[in-house]
Formats: structure tokens, sequence, C-alpha cells
């Protein structure tokens, strides 16, 4: 649980510079990444799950779908692997959403191509109200 809050907290120091530059300008994003991260695959493996802490800026939004060049989809799924409805999904303003192994995170299914440590794999996710939002996750 300790190690949980110290990325929060670092996640939420990185975030300030883009919040305060967005209250500069006026602009606001709909939606950012504190980060997300998935493993490396072998050629054999056949999916990867994604985490990722999330942060709604702007107002209540609801997954309604998620897709990545990687992989043939991604499931939104519980610690259990069993695939939910997107919809179970809502992120709220102003809060912290953790995608990890509880509840729930994603898993990029069907995959395409090892994944490669070091790389960024794009996984977009598609929001009721915010549209489609790119999620840059990095490959450890």
């Amino acid at each position: 649980m300790r190690s949980l809050r110290l990325v929060l907290l670092a996640g939420l120091v990185c975030l300030l510079p883009a919040t305060l530059a967005a209250a500069e300008t006026g602009q606001e994003e709909p939606f950012t990444a504190l980060e997300a991260h998935t493993a490396a695959t072998s050629a054999s493996q056949s999916s990867a799950a994604v985490y990722a802490l999330l942060i709604n800026v702007e107002t209540d939004d609801r997954l309604v779908g998620a897709e990545s060049d990687v992989c043939e989809r991604v499931d939104l799924v519980d610690a259990d692997d069993h695939v939910l409805a997107y919809t179970e999904l809502t992120l709220q303003e102003d809060v912290i959403t953790v995608l990890g192994d509880e509840p729930f995170h994603l898993r990029l299914t069907g995959l395409r191509r090892p994944l490669v440590a070091g790389e960024t794999v794009t996984v977009t996710l598609v929001f009721e109200h915010s549209g489609r939002i790119p999620l840059p996750t990095a490959v450890n």
C-alpha cells in the first residue's frame, strides 16, 4: 500500500506543471494518464496486462471501448481475469482511477508481435464524452 501511495504522489507531482500550464492558457485536457505500463512478452505469449493511473480532469466520463495496433482486441478484465463490459469503468472528475490487478485492468489480447522492453505502445481508450484518447504505454 505504501508503494501505491508513493506512485500516486509521484504522479501528482508530475501532473502539477501540466495543470498549471493548462490553467494559464485556459485549456485543459479532458484526461491525463499519470502512468501506464505493461511487461515485455515473448513470441509465445498471446496477451499482456496493462496497468495505469488515470485522472479525468474535466468531467465524469465512461469508457466505451479500447483498441491497439499491437493486438486483436483490448479487454477490461477483473482480478480473476473475467472480461467485463467497458461501461463498468467510469472516471470521476478529478479522481485518480487505478487500473491495477484489483478491481480491474486492461488486457491486450491476441498480440500480433512480442512487446519489447524499452518501447512504447499506444492503447487508445474511447470515452463516451471525451472520445478517443491515446494512452502511451511503456513496455518494461
